[in-house]
């Protein structure tokens, strides 16, 4: 019983270690490079890991089958990766929010992409499905249902607190640059090099471009501009 514990818990580490490491390396142009990053920016990837384990945690709760969320885990961490490193190289930044938007056009996307590419993603997939499958099916994680619905919570809290990290005045500020999360607004390659593609995504949900002046009023603003 104790060494099923160990196996549960050791291929928890493993699986959010691969799919961290994977983010990361997607930024950077070589293993070294990143690893310098990660070793001088230590606090800021404790944020990334959390969240990373949080979410992953949701997905087994959720989904409640280990292997099949470890799958779409690990299928979804890939995809990140291979966006973010597409977009460092040819763009000079990382995965964003507005990427979103092109999944309307998800068609003309893949008739861009290489023929090749798609096929060796798609056995890649299929790939990891079965090795999960293989190597996780019997393993299980049970929770007490009140555990299951606090992990969920938090991890919508925690998720919410790294969209309103740069929103001045708030207790998510505070906490995210006292861990070091630095948007780096003007600098998006080293942001996302610094920060990794998970928490650089985040810093540009929620962005707040200038701020409201006081006494501003949308009403008179627009009385002011039709009498000019």
């Amino acid at each position: 019983m104790k060494e099923k514990k160990w196996v549960r818990y050791g291929s928890f580490v493993v699986i959010i270690l691969v799919a961290y490491l994977m983010l990361m390396r997607s930024s950077n142009t070589s293993f070294i490079e990143t690893l310098t990053y990660m070793y001088y920016d230590k606090k800021v990837q404790i944020l990334t890991i959390i969240f990373l384990s949080l979410i992953f945690e949701s997905f087994n709760i959720l989904i409640n089958s280990y292997w099949i969320s470890t799958s779409i885990f690990l299928t979804f961490s890939g995809i990140i990766a291979i966006v973010n490193y597409e977009k460092v190289q040819l763009r000079n930044e990382g995965f964003l929010p507005s990427d979103l938007l092109m999944l309307g056009s998800w068609n003309k996307i893949i008739g861009m992409v290489s023929p090749i590419l798609i096929i060796a993603s798609m056995i890649t997939i299929v790939i990891i499905f079965f090795a999960c499958y293989y190597l996780l099916k019997e393993i299980k994680f049970n929770f007490k249902w009140y555990f299951k619905v606090i992990i969920v919570l938090f991890t919508l809290l925690f998720g919410y607190g790294l969209g309103n990290s740069q929103q001045k005045n708030t207790i998510f500020y505070t906490i995210g640059h006292a861990m070091g999360n630095d948007p780096l607004y003007l600098a998006p390659v080293i942001a996302v090099q610094t920060n990794g593609p998970i928490i650089n995504f985040m810093n540009n949900i929620n962005v707040q471009i200038m701020e409201k002046p006081k006494g501003y009023s949308k009403g008179e603003r627009k009385i002011s501009c039709v009498n000019a």
